[in-house]
């Protein structure tokens, strides 16, 4: 597999990739809002804390 530099790569293809990446984002934040709002509504406490800390990065096996 030949390696390119990002100067040699096509401009709509790294379009492309921005694109993709930032709809995976913001369908992943809007999924994590659904459940949120889910957890609410069945008050489950803990289970939203649990989500709360995922969402912030507090999870301590997490190496993001």
């Amino acid at each position: 597999m030949v390696q390119r530099s990002l100067e040699d790569t096509s401009t709509w293809t790294v379009a492309v990739v921005c694109v993709v990446l930032c709809t995976t984002s913001m369908l992943i934040e809007a999924t994590l809002h659904r459940v949120t709002e889910f957890l609410k509504r069945r008050k489950r406490k803990s289970l939203n804390r649990a989500l709360e800390n995922i969402k912030t990065g507090d999870c301590v096996g997490c190496d993001f």
